[in-house]
């Protein structure tokens, strides 16, 4: 099966432990997600232990980085 993700999305999550309006707020933790309808629904499959092939457009460092992660992700 393949899956067509035309905007894969790399969303970020920060952790502060006090959010200051105005003022620097320091990040106690970050992580980064790669997200999509397509992107999900072939993590799905996977889970359920049937194969799909992911295919879409990624360019500049964000596309490297989306790529690199959903390689790992295997």
């Amino acid at each position: 099966m393949y899956a067509v993700t035309l905007n894969p999305a790399l969303d970020r999550v920060i952790d502060v432990d006090e959010l200051i309006y105005d003022d620097v707020n320091k990040i106690l933790e970050e992580k980064r997600n790669v997200s999509g309808k397509a992107i999900d629904v072939a993590r799905i499959i996977r889970e359920l232990g049937g194969h799909t092939c992911l295919l879409g457009l990624v360019g500049g460092y964000n596309g490297i980085e989306v790529e690199g992660r959903l390689i790992n992700e295997g």
